[in-house]
């Protein structure tokens, strides 16, 4: 039977400038424990979540229970942890250095704090140059998440040295809670594509799961994944060279 993958990516920014600091350290914390609570209620329900080193350090003065209730669901694989660049910044406004420093001292915090073999980074803003394979080697990172147009599932592409990277799509405005019907018939058996966003703009997590039982119950297949387990499923299959070698453009 056909079966398509999804999963939540949800980027939490406290690097805002549209609000105060005061408003953010306030504020954000209690948004973010509802995605995780839900998590927690629905453990079949898996997430990538990046938090930038500033908003990691942030959290961890400010909302040190955010981290101890999510710990649990790291430690049992239903949440992937993702790095980001310390302050949000951009890729393409920064040189090759300053954006590799960036993504180290988020990488170092990330594997101190929350998930030791973190190998997952997210790129502010979703950009891609052919230097990020280089990049991501350099900081210990095997999967970028990023959304490439098209792209159905998760596919390799080499950098300007020969470093190769594999690249998870997202794409919040074809795989959403509106369109999960679409998406499913859409796509082909295998594919894994996540929505998300914002993490502040999660919105009900229960709303996704009723949905998905619900077409289940017509025999349309949508169920949630992380990279960790697609990767074993595929490498068991497939070997080393299970992801296609694409151009990212």
């Amino acid at each position: 039977m056909k079966k398509v993958y999804i999963s939540f990516y949800l980027h939490g920014n406290m690097c805002y400038d549209r609000y105060t600091k005061q408003e953010i350290r306030a504020k954000f914390p209690a948004i973010y424990a509802n995605g995780i609570r839900a998590m927690h209620r629905f453990p079949e329900v898996t997430a990538h979540i990046d938090f930038p080193g500033l908003t990691l350090l942030s959290l961890k003065h400010h909302a040190p229970w955010l981290l101890e209730e999510l710990q649990p669901l790291v430690a049992r694989g239903q949440v992937v942890m993702v790095g980001c660049q310390y302050a949000a910044s951009h890729a393409m406004c920064a040189d090759e250095e300053s954006d590799l420093v960036a993504d180290r001292v988020t990488m170092e915090a990330m594997r101190d704090e929350l998930q030791p073999d973190i190998s997952t980074f997210f790129s502010q803003e979703a950009p891609f140059h052919q230097q990020f394979p280089y990049i991501m080697r350099q900081i210990g990172a095997t999967r970028l998440i990023s959304g490439p147009e098209g792209w159905s599932r998760p596919g390799r592409v080499r950098g300007i040295e020969g470093s190769e990277l594999v690249i998870y799509p997202t794409d919040s405005r074809n795989c959403r809670l509106d369109r999960l019907e679409e998406f499913y018939d859409s796509h082909e058996d295998g594919d894994f594509v996540m929505t998300g966003g914002d993490f502040e703009m999660l919105g009900r997590v229960e709303d996704f799961v009723a949905k998905i039982q619900e077409l289940a119950q017509r025999g349309k297949i949508i169920e949630w994944m992380t990279v960790d387990r697609y990767e074993r499923g595929r490498h068991s299959r497939y070997g080393r060279c299970a992801f296609a070698l694409r151009s990212r453009r």
